[in-house]
């Protein structure tokens, strides 16, 4: 770990200001990303009830220019409610001591609720944890989602702050325009303990990639890494030019990354494509931060 460079965010605290974004539910990957330095961990967007996630193939290595990346069209896979928070509580992530992410979607503000309810119920006995609350997911036939709505979000933050002060974090995507991230940054400025994380994938189509049908089988999907870290930086700049607390998601896997995300306002660093690639990047980053 490196020395000196923690990050305290509300009352959360990352010994490093890397963390894992939330595409990995495996919690012995997690763990051994930890091993290797991360500052926290956020986990797989979690559903109701136990989904199967998109027909394969689902997920492609592809490049864009110059540039490697991961387009994938999951469609959120995992255990459900019940089997997931039986898993977390038993794991040995928390013995790391390291701020852990909980990420849970829905399809509507109460299942949003619900999921939030349930979670936060299950972690009772435990610190250092905050949740992400996904309103951007791509795997929809359209990429859109609740990020479209951000009212919806309000409605949604306050029902929470009724039961819990926890810390939040609000998980956006590349693909909205600047007034929908203004609506979304002062309607977090309003909660207490929020910040946002910017952001997700970046959805396109297989014809916009120039993929033939079977090498996916959606219409479209979301690209992570390297060539979307442009569209990352210029969300991460819009939500902390207005004083909002944000984590750099999106292509960072290297110091230079991190550089340029927090010369854009970001205090946390997001990874996913980057600890896929080569997850050895987390001591080469903490080595010279």
């Amino acid at each position: 770990m490196p020395t000196n460079k923690e990050i305290e965010l509300f009352d959360l605290k990352f010994p490093s200001p890397l963390v894992s974004a939330s595409f990995k539910s495996e919690l012995d990957i997690i763990e051994s990303w930890l091993m290797l330095g991360l500052g926290g961990a956020t986990l797989k967007t979690i559903m109701k009830n136990q989904r199967t996630g998109n027909p394969r193939p689902r997920l492609q290595e592809i490049r864009i220019g110059n540039k490697h990346g991961i387009y994938n069209a999951l469609g959120l896979p995992g255990d459900g409610l019940k089997k997931f928070s039986e898993k977390l509580i038993k794991s040995k992530i928390w013995d790391y001591d390291r701020a852990i992410g909980i990420s849970i979607g829905g399809s509507n503000i109460d299942e949003y609720y619900t999921n939030f309810k349930f979670l936060n119920n299950s972690l009772l006995n435990f610190n250092n944890y905050f949740f992400e609350l996904n309103i951007s997911c791509p795997n929809t036939n359209d990429g859109k989602s609740i990020e479209q709505e951000p009212y919806i979000l309000e409605a949604l933050l306050k029902k929470i702050r009724n039961d819990t002060n926890i810390s939040i974090s609000i998980k956006v995507s590349p693909d909205s325009v600047k007034e929908n991230y203004l609506i979304i940054g002062d309607i977090i400025k309003s909660f207490t303990k929020v910040f946002v994380n910017a952001g997700n994938s970046h959805f396109m189509t297989t014809q916009q990639l120039g993929m033939s049908s079977n090498q996916i089988s959606m219409v479209g999907g979301g690209v992570s890494g390297p060539p979307i870290i442009k569209k990352t930086m210029e969300v991460v700049k819009i939500f902390s030019d207005i004083q909002v607390n944000t984590m750099a998601t999106g292509g960072i896997s290297s110091i230079e990354d991190v550089i340029y995300a927090r010369e854009n306002g970001a205090v946390l660093f997001g990874m996913a494509t980057g600890l896929v690639f080569d997850p050895y990047c987390i001591p080469i980053i903490n080595s010279k931060l």
